[in-house]
């Protein structure tokens, strides 16, 4: 994470230029918070993000169906397949947390 100083005189200006969340902190080195940017200024990121945990079990779901099909002889994924494998976990994932 980056490490800002706060000064009156540059601080917004500094800010601003930022597209990852930032550490504020005083002129003796003291936390004073974090600001993390509008999720409208980073056009890179989705709406919905996934957290590492969340992304971590997806990979775990994928590993297992890898594992399974090695165990029992069945061709492996091609790096395309294991890609959209991962996808529909995801989305299937996501879908059962929107769920009422």
């Amino acid at each position: 994470m980056t490490k800002v100083t706060a000064d009156e005189k540059r601080l917004i200006k500094e800010l601003s230029t930022y597209l990852e969340p930032v550490q504020i902190v005083d002129s003796s080195g003291n936390i004073l918070g974090h600001f993390v940017p509008s999720s409208q200024r980073m056009p890179h990121v989705p709406e919905e993000c996934a957290t590492l945990q969340e992304a971590l079990g997806w990979i775990g779901v994928l590993q297992k169906e890898m594992d399974r099909r090695k165990a029992h002889g069945e061709r492996q994924l091609t790096n395309e397949e294991a890609l959209e494998y991962y996808r529909s976990v995801r989305k299937k994932a996501k879908a059962k947390t929107k769920a009422p």
